[in-house]
């Protein structure tokens, strides 16, 4: 993309990878306030389970298409069935 800068890391700008260090960093301060490890704690409990439900929806993609194209093949529209003129 055009808004990133020209340094790419696999399939990702290098802004993610050090917007998610920047973001554990800020939340590792709070120990300094605080004296405990409970925002960082749920800070990481967050980003792995985003992490883990953007895999889950990279790795069903591919059925969800296959089952989009199924729903809309030429014949399957069926509203003129069910739907009064």
């Amino acid at each position: 993309m055009w808004w990133h800068g020209r340094t790419w890391i696999g399939r990702f700008p290098i802004d993610y990878y050090s917007a998610i260090v920047i973001s554990f960093a800020v939340a590792a301060t709070s120990h300094l306030a605080s004296g405990g490890w409970a925002v960082l704690m749920g800070h990481t409990v967050l980003t792995v389970g985003m992490f883990a439900a953007t895999a889950l929806s990279v790795a069903l993609a591919p059925l969800y298409m296959r089952w989009y194209q199924h729903m809309r093949r030429p014949g399957s529209d069926e509203r003129p069935l069910v739907l009064p003129r």
